[in-house]
């Protein structure tokens, strides 16, 4: 990559981050949110939002997609972000148009407010036979490879615990380094493991035992 084309890169990656901040939030807001609030107003403004993220996203990603080759050890190109929200796009987007549908069918709801469907005779089909099945096994491939990492973390870690002798040290400042060899090592494993507990939703009892072992032992 050339140094004129670099702050184009860091630009793009930073929209993306805010792009991909935001709709984790809308997604975790409305998964909270309760069933009372969820309203036909609430879920227009929400799937007007989300998709407007989405779009500006996915714009982003065409354009960063050319310097792949040149930065693929990047968090972003490494890590599949693209797929991932994706896959919270695709999740959030879904249940919501799901649930607008049956307040809109429901019985007492005004059809002056129903939004006017125009339908045009003799339309093709687009089909999506096997986008489903595609999405998920990218995200399974995503999970395996975001557990592989972790896996190489929490080792990381394990060695650097094993390297401190607190009876070697004679300076604060020893020993500060090490706190900080410490803190680097753990915001590494914390990073992905946001990631891993939305994907894994509790169900990898193992994974989950490692962390809380890892997350006690670095914070007693």
């Amino acid at each position: 990559m050339s140094t004129e084309d670099y702050p184009e890169f860091v630009e793009l990656i930073t929209k993306q981050q805010n792009s991909y901040e935001k709709i984790k939030t809308l997604q975790t807001n409305y998964k909270k949110d309760a069933v009372s609030r969820k309203t036909i107003d609430y879920l227009n403004k929400r799937i007007e939002a989300l998709q407007s993220l989405w779009d500006e996203f996915r714009s982003n990603h065409e354009i960063l997609k050319k310097y792949e080759s040149a930065q693929r050890d990047h968090d972003y190109f490494r890590q599949d972000i693209f797929i991932i929200t994706r896959s919270m796009f695709d999740e959030t987007m879904q249940s919501m148009n799901q649930l607008r549908t049956k307040l809109i069918n429901e019985p007492g709801f005004s059809g002056l407010l129903k939004p006017k469907i125009l339908e045009t005779p003799g339309t093709p089909q687009f089909d999506t036979t096997g986008v489903h099945q595609q999405i998920g096994d990218e995200t399974d491939q995503y999970l395996s490879t975001l557990l592989r990492n972790q896996m190489c973390n929490f080792n990381a870690l394990k060695r650097a615990v094993s390297k401190i002798n607190l009876g070697d040290m004679t300076e604060k400042w020893q020993l500060q380094d090490q706190v900080n060899i410490l803190r680097s090592k753990w915001e590494s494993i914390d990073k992905i493991h946001w990631e891993l507990s939305y994907l894994l939703q509790g169900n990898d009892k193992d994974y989950e035992a490692k962390f809380d072992h890892w997350s006690k032992s670095t914070t007693t």
